[in-house]
C-alpha cells in the first residue's frame, strides 16, 4: 500500500522515522529503495517480537558498494542519506562486524572526493555524517566496533550503546 503511494506520487521524502512497527527487513529494504531523496533514516524495533526490520540483510542492503550476485546487481540504496539511527532489541541474527563495513563504506572526506570518482558521478553519494546504533537487550563488543572511533575522529558522529552502556 506504501509502495504503491510512492510510486503514484512525485514527492521528495527526505526524512523517514519507523518506530515499533513490525515490517520485515525485505519490505523496508523495498521501500528504500523507492525513496532515493532520503536523506535521514530512524528505525526502531524495540518490543517487536516479529518481523524485525533490523536485520544484517538490511545492513547489507545499505552499503555504498552494490552487492552482486551471479545475475543480479544491486544499486545503492538511498545515495543521499546522511544520518542513520537504529535501535534493535535484537539479541541474535545482527552482524555488528556488517554494520561497521556498511557504515565505513559511507564516509569519505570531502577534500578526498575527486570529481573522476565513480562514486561522484549521477548526483553523487552523501557521505554518512552521523550514525547511532543502539541495541536494548544485548552489550556491544567494543573491538567489533574500534574502527568507527576514527570515524568519529575524522568528523562523523558515532554513538554505539548496548545494554550495559
Amino acid at each position: 500500500m506504501v509502495n504503491d503511494f510512492i510510486s503514484r506520487s512525485s514527492f521528495y521524502l527526505t526524512t523517514l522515522s519507523i518506530k515499533f512497527i513490525p515490517i520485515p527487513d525485505s519490505d523496508l529494504i523495498d521501500l528504500l529503495g523507492r525513496l532515493p531523496s532520503l536523506q535521514h533514516l530512524t528505525v526502531v524495533d524495540s518490543n517487536i517480537t516479529s518481523p524485525r526490520p533490523i536485520t544484517s540483510l538490511l545492513v547489507q542492503s545499505l552499503h555504498a558498494i552494490p552487492r552482486t550476485s551471479s545475475v543480479t546487481v544491486f544499486s545503492v540504496l538511498v545515495k543521499r542519506l546522511q544520518s542513520l539511527s537504529l535501535t534493535s532489541c535484537s539479541d541474535g541474527g545482527f552482524c555488528d562486524q556488517d554494520f561497521v563495513d556498511m557504515v565505513s563504506s559511507r564516509w569519505f572526506l570531502d577534500g578526498y572526493r575527486s570529481p573522476s570518482d565513480p562514486m561522484n558521478s549521477n548526483g553523487g553519494m552523501a557521505c554518512l555524517r552521523s550514525v547511532v546504533m543502539r541495541f536494548t537487550k544485548r552489550v556491544v563488543d567494543e573491538e567489533v566496533y574500534r574502527p568507527l572511533k576514527y570515524l568519529e575522529q575524522e568528523g562523523m558522529r558515532v554513538v554505539v550503546v548496548g545494554q550495559s552502556s
